[in-house]
């Protein structure tokens, strides 16, 4: 589409040369916005499906859950957590929304990120709450014991 609008504006204009910098200046910007909003919104879409009630996103979310549980001793009888992981574990509501919030401010804040940026940012983001996931553990027994006050 801007191929063809290229051809018309060289078409019409006096002066090719200049013409075909200052448009190609102008829409270069204009690319990599319609590139880097693409971006994200892909991000977006992927991020809004796994979150929902499809059978693909609950199974995901399931075997990532069990990886994630696989990892290291916490599901040994006996392992205590640590103060970090204890911390983590009380806080990760508020450590997950610092860390989104701090993704988004950057992707204001930078001048003119392009689509790499916004793919390593949101792997940055995902590795993050992947380590308060790791972190944050509790304990068995813990767990058990708030499942059966929950009913």
């Amino acid at each position: 589409m801007l191929a063809l609008a290229r051809y018309a504006f060289l078409d019409v204009a006096k002066n090719r040369d200049a013409a075909a910098a200052v448009f190609d200046i102008l829409t270069s910007l204009l690319r990599n916005g319609i590139r880097t909003i693409a971006v994200l919104g892909l991000i977006v879409a992927v991020a809004a499906f796994f979150s929902g009630p499809s059978r693909l996103a609950v199974r995901t979310r399931q075997g990532t859950r069990r990886l994630i549980g696989g990892i290291g001793r916490a599901d040994q009888p006996g392992w205590e957590p640590g103060p970090v992981g204890t911390w983590v574990a009380a806080h990760k509501v508020a450590l997950r929304v610092a860390g989104v919030a701090l993704a988004i401010l950057v992707l204001l804040l930078w001048s003119s990120p392009r689509p790499l940026t916004i793919l390593v940012l949101a792997l940055l983001l995902l590795v993050y709450l992947a380590a308060i996931e790791l972190l944050g553990r509790a304990p068995p027994e813990v767990e058990a014991h708030a499942d059966n006050r929950n009913p």
